[in-house]
């Protein structure tokens, strides 16, 4: 009897110990982690791994760390074993397809999206991940089946119908595109992205003042946003308002806007168009740069060279283009 109490003494020792032990070593793993020391925290679990290779949470915790690290093979490695070892587990099977994507594995990111959708069609990281995915391959057509699904999932939610319309531009589809905007639109009328491509839009079929409405709304609501202006003056410049354009255009490049270039572009030319030539003239001479020659910006200089009196100048420039 004696014996026998001496043996469960000594094996609650030893599990008391082997507890212990893990305890500790998951609080210096933790620690590492959160001195951003992941190379040492990757080291320690694997270690722990070759002593224990069963456990699928260990391994999906490798699998974080060396994508934290941009390991992303041996990320990629870790999260299929955790996916092996737990596969009803749809967190570890997603982890290994987003992984896969960044390690450049598309096809086998693609797979694993797939057989997330096949046990959960209603998915929505597989299904924006695979939109993504398709688009940047320019597979815009798969990729519009796919925001197409998330807009049955969520039809409030005006982003996947901007989308679908995106994709419909690329292929050339600009009716069913013009439909999902003005969808878009009504859903949120304050979408900035919505706003720009529907206004484009709108321009491009030359319904200017409904064009202006939605712009002129948009800026009541984000006063300092510089695309916005940039979208206005461009509609006053298509229709030949170059004196609405030229505020709309400098405000614009002051707020500061992704393309200045087109911006300046489209300034230079109103202000060449109300004969304001030196003002032209000194905001297109600052697009003027070495070994690249902008044809359009040429014919304007040399054209404003010869308003201003200097023909010898202007002829340099229009023979440039």
């Amino acid at each position: 009897m004696r014996s026998l109490r001496t043996f469960f003494s000594l094996l609650f020792i030893l599990i008391a110990c082997v507890t212990f032990s893990q305890e500790s070593n998951n609080d210096d793993i933790n620690e590492d982690i959160e001195q951003g020391n992941y190379l040492e925290a990757i080291k320690k679990l694997e270690n722990l791994l070759i002593a224990d290779s069963t456990s699928s949470l260990r391994w999906y915790e490798l699998g974080k760390l060396q994508q934290k690290a941009q390991q992303y093979n041996a990320s990629v490695s870790s999260f299929g074993k955790a996916h092996s070892l737990k596969p009803e587990n749809m967190v570890f099977l997603l982890a290994l397809a987003k992984v896969s994507n960044l390690s450049g594995q598309t096809a086998a990111s693609v797979k694993a999206y797939n057989n997330v959708l096949d046990s959960d069609s209603l998915n929505i990281g597989a299904l924006l991940n695979l939109a993504s995915i398709y688009y940047k391959r320019e597979g815009y057509t798969q990729s519009f089946i796919y925001y197409e699904k998330l807009h049955f999932i969520d039809s409030l939610n005006s982003e996947y119908l901007r989308k679908m319309a995106i994709c419909k531009m690329k292929l050339k589809e600009v009716d069913p595109a013009f439909e999902y905007l003005k969808i878009a639109y009504s859903l949120d009328s304050a979408n900035i992205n919505t706003i720009d491509m529907l206004g484009k839009v709108y321009i491009g079929m030359k319904k200017f003042d409904t064009a202006l409405m939605i712009i002129d709304k948009a800026i009541a609501i984000y006063p300092t946003e510089g695309e916005l202006y940039a979208l206005r003056g461009y509609t006053h410049y298509k229709r030949n308002h170059h004196y609405r354009s030229i505020p709309d255009l400098k405000k614009a490049l002051e707020l500061g806007v992704f393309s200045s270039s087109t911006v300046m572009t489209n300034l230079g030319a109103s202000l060449f168009a109300v004969e304001r030539y030196e003002e032209a003239k000194d905001v297109l001479e600052q697009l003027l740069f070495p070994d690249t020659v902008d044809y359009k910006i040429c014919i304007y200089l040399g054209n404003i060279y010869n308003e201003l009196g200097n023909p010898d100048k202007g002829i340099v420039f229009l023979i440039n283009h």
